[in-house]
């Protein structure tokens, strides 16, 4: 095994390894793995009123993590629909007429960001409302999703009707997690990447006009696919794997500048602080038998 691989089940442990062996080759993302070397580099760049940069790489890191996550949990959906003849090949979508998948709330629940990012100051933002929400005054709005779904079909068997309302209850979670998408992107653009916003970061114009153009488009994307699995109630798999993909890279060229922009300026002078010494103090002398375990390695 790597050294790596025998601390694939704490991270910790591996960030701690790591800053112990560097010695003056310590590099900036050793820290950041570190929650205690995190809140002392997070802490000197509020001295220095330059904490933007490592808020927005946090933020933008969750966000990536959120939507690799989601990707995985598609890919095994879009599995499960092909071994139960749900999916349809020539357009990416799912035939909920034959959906004889019953598992509810396959799609991940609102779990907001990672463990631990709360701690560390990343930009959150609050739950979604799961329910529906069908225009007023309409005979369609004194329907719940399940009769209008069945009244389409004709549908008067009991465990058709229970397969349905499977089918509803995973476009609906899908459709929440699209929207969950949407509003971390307003944020964390809003917030970060648009001029004048309170915490802009120091990026390129050009880039500054990209990242905003492509978060714009990606939003009406969204809504577009929303309304469109909100009628049909079909998942779209094709078009959700396209748009999961495009929210994942989309500040990817901002979170490299800032890393880089953080590694050569402020971690060089944070490294020569009191808050760094402290922050080496801190760290917990190693025990005889992780010693040993080391030694093996």
């Amino acid at each position: 095994p790597t050294f790596q691989s025998c601390f694939e089940s704490n991270p910790l442990a591996l960030a701690d390894m790591k800053i112990r062996i560097s010695g003056k080759k310590l590099e900036l993302l050793h820290v950041l793995s570190h929650p205690i070397g995190y809140s002392s580099f997070l802490k000197y760049l509020q001295l220095e009123y330059a904490s933007e940069g490592l808020l927005f790489w946090c933020a933008g890191r969750t966000f990536e993590d959120k939507c690799r996550q989601q990707l995985t949990l598609l890919s095994v959906l879009k599995t499960a629909a092909e071994a139960h003849g749900q999916y349809n090949l020539r357009d990416g979508g799912c035939d909920s007429d034959n959906n004889t998948h019953s598992s509810e709330n396959e799609v991940g629940d609102e779990d907001g960001f990672r463990e631990g990012d709360v701690d560390m100051q990343c930009v959150t933002v609050p739950s979604l409302d799961c329910g529906n929400h069908p225009q007023h005054g309409s005979d369609a709005a004194k329907q719940s999703p399940t009769d209008r779904l069945l009244a389409k079909s004709g549908s008067t068997d009991k465990s058709k009707d229970k397969r349905d309302e499977a089918t509803i209850a995973k476009v609906q979670n899908m459709n929440t997690m699209l929207s969950d998408m949407e509003k971390r992107v307003t944020v964390i653009v809003d917030s970060f990447i648009k001029p004048q916003s309170d915490h802009q970061i120091n990026i390129s114009s050009t880039l500054q006009n990209e990242v905003v153009r492509q978060a714009d488009d990606l939003r009406s994307q969204c809504k577009v696919l929303i309304h469109r699995q909100s009628t049909t109630y079909v998942l779209n798999y094709a078009d959700l794997e396209i748009l999961l993909q495009r929210f994942s890279g989309l500040f990817s060229k901002a979170i490299y500048e800032i890393y880089n922009l953080l590694k050569k300026d402020n971690f060089v002078r944070y490294k020569k602080t009191k808050e760094f010494s402290d922050f080496i103090k801190r760290l917990k002398p190693i025990n005889n038998s992780n010693s040993r375990a080391t030694m093996k390695l």
